[in-house]
């Protein structure tokens, strides 16, 4: 029986997630972001709904909390979700 993607990106992980994030110096959070984003993209039960997690975190990042030196992941992990979701205009907007 192949296992869920249920309880790695819901109301109880979010908010543990983000209690967890509140305790970090800025530039941790973006970096915590970024690899909550990248765990939802590779997770081995990966849904749409896992993606669209993923999708909101690299938003809140790129609003928030964007370093220079992690641009290339950020841009990469975007295109990632979008091949995955289908989307692919706009995966190739952000893997040129």
């Amino acid at each position: 029986m192949p296992l869920s993607s249920k309880g790695i990106w819901d109301q109880d992980a979010q908010q543990s997630f983000f209690s967890l994030l509140k305790s970090k110096n800025k530039i941790e959070q973006g970096e915590s972001i970024l690899a909550k984003a990248e765990e939802l993209i590779h997770h081995k039960n990966c849904s749409d709904d896992l993606l669209k997690g993923a999708e909101s975190l690299l938003n809140m990042y790129t609003l928030k909390y964007r370093n220079p030196e992690n641009e290339e992941r950020a841009t990469r992990l975007l295109g990632s979700i979008y091949t995955k979701l289908g989307e692919e205009e706009k995966a190739t907007r952000f893997l040129k």
